[in-house]
């Protein structure tokens, strides 16, 4: 690389630092200079990848960043700093350059173990609230106890 192309690398990876610091030093209830300083991070970083793309320290910053998410209304996070398919392939790039990086499987590791929970979490969401057979289900359950208890309360009256 010339030493024109190592400055624009070092600029851009200054750059994506700087963001950085500003995303981790701001107000923790304001996510949206959150999100806009780790997006222009990223970008930074993404370009930089043009100019060192067998780089894996930027593929895994990517990679990294990408992958933060934050709680929505319902408690259930979604991605919406960076997206899960741009992390996984620069993880992928990361391992590809680097396939001793630890940090790197257990982000995916992590991840992977994530979207089951995910998942379970959703199924389990739709059982109990969205789901009209969850609640025909209630319903009977709920009718069975209803004629049980007044045959129970009848033969105690019986018995009497």
């Amino acid at each position: 690389m010339t030493s024109k192309g190592d400055e624009r690398l070092s600029a851009l990876i200054r750059d994506g630092l700087r963001h950085l610091e500003h995303a981790e030093s701001g107000d923790e209830d304001d996510y949206f200079d959150f999100a806009t300083e780790v997006g222009t991070a990223i970008n930074a970083f993404k370009e930089a990848t043009k100019l060192a793309p067998d780089e894996p320290w930027l593929w895994f910053q990517i990679g990294w960043w990408s992958s933060f998410e934050q709680p929505d209304s319902d408690d259930v996070f979604e991605d919406d700093v960076g997206d899960w398919e741009t992390s996984r392939h620069a993880l992928d790039r990361t391992l590809l350059l680097d396939p001793g990086n630890v940090a790197a499987h257990m982000l995916l590791a992590y991840r992977d173990i994530q979207a089951i929970y995910s998942n379970y979490v959703k199924e389990v969401s739709a059982l109990f609230y969205g789901n009209d057979g969850y609640k025909k289900r209630k319903r009977r359950i709920k009718e069975r106890l209803a004629i049980s208890n007044e045959e129970a309360t009848r033969s105690l009256v019986e018995e009497q």
